[in-house]
Formats: C-alpha cells, sequence, structure tokens
C-alpha cells in the first residue's frame, strides 16, 4: 500500500458573534484539513494554525515527500521527518525558520 494523493483544504466559517482576545478581535474559525488517499482509504487529518502557509507547506513540500511511502506505518514516517526537513520546507516557501531548539 503507497499513498497516492494528499490535499490540503481550506476551512473558513464567519462567526455569527465575533469576540476579543488580548491581541485581536475575532470574526472567522479557520481550519486546514489533510486528506490522505491510499489504495481505496481515505484518512484525515489537521493542521493547526491558518489555512495560508499550512496549505502550501502541505501540498508543496509535504505531500511530495508522502507520496509512495506505506502508510499502514506512521512511526516510520514520523522517525524520518527530522528538524532539518522542516527548516528545508519553510526556506522552500519563504517562512522564516525557527531555531533548532524550538523543533526538540
Amino acid at each position: 500500500m503507497e499513498i497516492e494523493r494528499i490535499e490540503a483544504i481550506g476551512l473558513r466559517r464567519e462567526l455569527s458573534e465575533p469576540f476579543a482576545n488580548a491581541q485581536k478581535w475575532i470574526t472567522s474559525r479557520e481550519y486546514c484539513l489533510v486528506r490522505v488517499e491510499s489504495a481505496g482509504h481515505v484518512g484525515w487529518g489537521e493542521c493547526w494554525g491558518p489555512i495560508a502557509g499550512n496549505r502550501e507547506i502541505i501540498e508543496g513540500v509535504i505531500a511530495p515527500w508522502l507520496r509512495g511511502r506505506d502508510p499502514s506505518y506512521p512511526e516510520a514516517v514520523h522517525d524520518d521527518l527530522e528538524p532539518d526537513d522542516i527548516d528545508a520546507a519553510k526556506d522552500k516557501i519563504g517562512a522564516p525558520a525557527p531555531s533548532k531548539q524550538s523543533h526538540r
């Protein structure tokens, strides 16, 4: 079994009642869902944070890296993802890379 397709799906919902926190007024909620297909099976996950940026990282960096891998062994995929891979992904889309300590 191999991962065949990965798609990032952005969802945005306007709130009927905005609310404020210490930084700003919140008028909507955003979510970035991740859909993974393999041998007729579909799995779902989510990204924390805004759609913009997450979608680009998932589709432009993570998806090509995961395609062809066996989804039956998520631990192996996780173990192969090194902090340098995360920094390289952020460099590819122009996001600032965090310090090495923030990954540990």
